[in-house]
């Protein structure tokens, strides 16, 4: 019927195939429509430069957006958060510290997007302080953190001990009325625990299950990780008993940790009594587990031979 396919239906069909990861064909369609005499828009390059950047192929993306440049096509807020979001998380801070100030000098106002792609990149890298000048630029720009945001820096900071500039900021987001979730109070409950700070998780919990957050089983998990390390082992199955009064399901990693608690506590019958009860449950050990056993078993071969 002569109908020629236009830049929309290859744009559609370039989207297809990054989708799905063939590459090849994306691109050989690209060239294909532009062989043709058919410009790409800022939408083509858009989707196959976000597909690449989502990839870990920076390189390419980066080509891509020196082709754009030269068709003069001028990038926008999409384009640059593509990019910038697959620098970051290749760990080319630099480079996106670069493209950062390009947006801004040509008068692209950055979004919560670029801010928080920035934000979680540096949290991850242990970059927290780096990562709080941007949530402060951020705040001076006029724009709101939400709360995928405050849960990275978050994250970031207890991760590298910072205990009370972690609080400080848990105390700032629930004065602008962001709402902590779950996740927020797991990080933070997580990361005391780790660090045998139990009375201070005892208060996280305490608020946690004030503001209607049922602990979940890794927040459980946590605490009886905690008393473990502690060697509170009481504790640890005071917390392990309300797991099931609470519903959840006692799992492997839940007897990795108590186990491992009773065998290093030296309470070699009472890690042989969970290994019994976890069986009667039909929780097949896995291979930390394993090695556990196995441990134990040393340890009972050695008690009996002395």
């Amino acid at each position: 019927r002569n109908v020629k396919p236009d830049v929309i239906t290859y744009t559609i069909l370039i989207r297809a195939f990054c989708k799905s990861g063939q590459w090849k064909e994306a691109i050989s369609f690209f060239n294909n429509m532009v062989d043709h005499g058919i410009p790409p828009n800022i939408i083509t390059f858009n989707v196959i430069i976000d597909a690449f950047c989502k990839e870990g192929r920076t390189g390419e993306a980066h080509d891509l957006l020196d082709i754009m440049i030269q068709r003069g096509i001028k990038p926008d807020l999409v384009t640059y958060n593509a990019i910038i979001h697959g620098l970051c998380n290749s760990g080319q801070w630099k480079e996106a510290k670069r493209l950062l100030n390009e947006m801004m000098e040509q008068g692209i106002s950055l979004d919560v997007i670029t801010f928080s792609t920035f934000i979680n990149a540096l949290c991850k890298g242990r970059r927290t302080t780096k990562a709080l000048e941007m949530l402060e630029l951020m705040i001076q720009r006029g724009l709101k953190p939400h709360l995928f945001i405050y849960n990275s820096l978050i994250y970031g900071l207890c991760n590298s001990g910072e205990w009370r500039e972690a609080k400080g900021l848990f105390n700032k987001m629930v004065g602008q009325d962001i709402l902590p979730d779950g996740y927020t109070f797991n990080i933070l409950l997580d990361a005391l625990c780790k660090d045998g700070m139990m009375d201070n998780a005892q208060e996280v919990l305490e608020v946690m299950i004030q503001r209607g957050i049922k602990p979940s089983a890794f927040t459980c998990n946590a605490l009886i990780n905690g008393y473990c390390l502690l060697g509170q082992m009481d504790q640890a199955m005071d917390v392990f008993d309300a797991m099931d009064v609470r519903s959840h399901a006692s799992d492997v990693v839940c007897y990795n940790i108590l186990i491992n608690g009773y065998i290093k506590s030296k309470k070699i019958d009472e890690a042989l009594r969970l290994v019994k009860e976890m069986i009667q449950k039909g929780i097949m050990p896995d291979t930390k587990m394993y090695n556990a056993l196995r441990g134990l078993c040393l340890t009972k071969h050695s008690v009996s031979t002395k």
